[in-house]
């Protein structure tokens, strides 16, 4: 009785383990998508700042 028990408990943590470990695998997914979406956004910041840079360095120096 007792390895029967042993046997069980072994196998519901075996899945424990398994199901834990697909739940680490989706939050690492969405934080590394979080952190994509992050990283674009930021970059479309820096590329709009760069343009109005542009555009006012063209404006003042009559080159566009």
């Amino acid at each position: 009785m007792n390895s029967i028990l042993k046997n069980r408990y072994a196998r519901l943590n075996h899945f424990g383990n398994y199901f834990t470990m697909k739940l680490l695998e989706e939050q690492i997914l969405s934080i590394k998508s979080l952190l994509i979406v992050t990283l674009r956004i930021q970059l479309q910041i820096l590329y709009s700042f760069r343009n109005d840079s542009l555009r006012t360095i063209s404006k003042k120096y009559g080159l566009g």
